[in-house]
């Protein structure tokens, strides 16, 4: 469905529910512009199947939207695992932080939010998986304190190995 800024329809159609969104979405995109013609920008908000480097490089720079990045690309991955400053949205219950990254040969503003209900989840996993790593730490050093070693080269040995896996 196409929409207006007010929320009037101005365009729609129903697409089969076995076709691939992926590409389903792009051609969707391009019939529109082929169809309607507006004075004004035109901004296309779309699932996230519509985010691939392929997608992105058919649409063109001159095709404005708004999707959410899927989690599955290493960039997302990478701005997740980093430790970014986020700035308070005028609602507290959330946090952002926005970049410009270039995926698919074209610069994109990308912005990470975050809840106070997601961030406590994840600090919740966090210790919950540090408690279980630690926990399993403990139980292979003491396996390995109670192994004798035949000299004292053979027990740094075993000790650097432990170090290195732990």
């Amino acid at each position: 469905m196409v929409c207006n800024q007010e929320d009037i329809p101005l365009f729609i159609e129903t697409l089969s529910g076995n076709a691939s969104s992926k590409t389903i979405l792009v051609k969707a995109v391009k019939k529109i512009q082929k169809n309607l013609e507006f004075d004004e920008k035109v901004y296309h908000i779309a699932d996230s199947a519509i985010y691939s480097e392929n997608n992105i490089t058919e649409l063109g720079e001159k095709t404005l939207w708004v999707t959410r990045v899927p989690a599955t690309i290493n960039e997302v991955k990478d701005l997740q695992n980093t430790d970014v400053e986020l700035e308070f949205c005028t609602d507290g219950r959330y946090s952002y932080y926005e970049t410009t990254l270039s995926y698919g040969g074209m610069e994109q503003k990308w912005i990470l939010i975050q809840s106070k209900a997601t961030k406590k989840r994840m600090e919740k996993t966090f210790d919950i998986n540090i408690g279980t790593k630690l926990d399993a730490a403990k139980k292979s050093l003491n396996k390995l304190k109670r192994v004798e070693y035949a000299c004292e080269k053979d027990a740094n040995i075993a000790a650097k190995k432990w170090i290195d896996k732990h």
